[in-house]
């Protein structure tokens, strides 16, 4: 497979592998957000949805995650033309739709699927489980 395919084709042209590969796995979309009532803002926390692994930073339901979790964003093009801004900066599906190009640390341009997490940008060792935490604690956890 070419690795380099998000330069010769549009977002619309993606295979499923393709578009999950866009993935930087960094963990960030996983996490809980908070809506500022003022501004509209999206406000990431750092508690993460109950089903996100800690430790690799992998949906442990992946394939069932819409079923189990009713708030769970699909992220696909249709996703990101209407809410791309409701994505953390620096997702790699925001990133590419916006610009076009992958960030230099998403392992796609580095070849290093680590170096997100050496940077030290995404929730890896960041962020707390969600399990045990009640929502009306969410306000204590702001990124």
């Amino acid at each position: 497979m070419d690795l380099k395919f998000y330069k010769n084709k549009g977002m619309e042209a993606f295979s499923r592998e393709e578009w999950e590969m866009i993935c930087s796995g960094c963990g960030l979309c996983c996490l809980e957000k908070l809506i500022d009532e003022e501004s509209n803002e999206i406000i990431l926390t750092r508690v993460a949805c109950k089903y996100l692994n800690l430790s690799d930073l992998r949906c442990m339901v992946y394939e069932k995650r819409l079923i189990k979790k009713k708030d769970c964003m699909k992220i696909d093009l249709s996703f990101l033309e209407k809410y791309k801004d409701c994505l953390p900066e620096i997702c790699s599906y925001r990133i590419l739709y916006i610009t076009g190009e992958l960030p230099h640390w998403h392992y796609l341009e580095s070849g290093d699927r680590e170096l997100v997490h050496k940077l030290g940008i995404s929730a890896l060792n960041n962020v707390v489980s969600g399990e045990n935490i009640h929502p009306d604690d969410l306000q204590y956890f702001i990124w």
